[in-house]
């Protein structure tokens, strides 16, 4: 978080009832931003609340254990969309199962482009029982975990490390480096690389 101090963010916490031994505080250099850590689920939401109605800007994670999880699904060919994926896996009934969202993802080899789908559940869901299902519309399914190995770029701030649905920092364009959306960006398409400029360096 930036925009306060440890003393302020300390005597913020006391006066809402978060304990001293609800939290740990670590003064990051040379930002000087604070991180902010605990174990507790419940102090962890009630930080989130506070620091949002003080207007503190910060970004976090979503716990281990409130992560949805992602699997890959392959072997499902035709004009199936999401939607047909998704309410067919739905139909099946999975017990302890909750489907939250499937897309589409797309594998280029030098060779040939194959299309499989992200299956994204609920972080109480069973994935080894989703693993079990090897049918479905009339097809031959095969899962896998979803490896991630790229560094996330937030659509918000523009930063290194985290998403935006995590992100309560300052706003910024990816296409000039202000405190813009996008989409409000006067550089157009059709400009020179050179008016583009990194929202991180410059």
């Amino acid at each position: 978080m930036n925009g306060a101090t440890i003393k302020e963010v300390i005597e913020l916490f006391f006066s809402n009832n978060i304990g001293k031994t609800d939290f740990q505080l670590r003064q990051v250099t040379p930002s000087n931003n604070i991180n902010v850590s605990t174990k507790v689920l419940t102090v962890y939401s009630e930080i989130i609340k506070l620091l949002t109605a003080n207007q503190i800007k910060f970004y976090t994670y979503t716990p281990k254990s409130l992560k949805r999880r992602t699997l890959i699904l392959k072997g499902i060919k035709g004009d199936f969309n999401c939607a047909d994926v998704k309410n067919a896996l739905n139909e099946l009934q999975i017990p302890n199962v909750e489907i939250i969202k499937v897309q589409d993802i797309v594998f280029k080899t030098r060779k040939h482009t194959s299309h499989h789908h992200l299956v994204q559940v609920s972080h109480w869901s069973n994935t080894a029982v989703l693993m079990k299902v090897k049918g479905i519309l009339f097809q031959k399914a095969r899962w896998e975990f979803l490896r991630k190995k790229i560094i996330f770029q937030c659509r918000n701030c523009q930063k290194l490390g985290h998403s935006q649905a995590n992100c309560k920092l300052q706003q910024k364009c990816v296409k000039c480096g202000e405190t813009h959306d996008k989409y409000m960006c006067t550089i157009k398409p059709e400009d020179t690389k050179e008016a583009l400029k990194c929202a991180n360096c410059n």
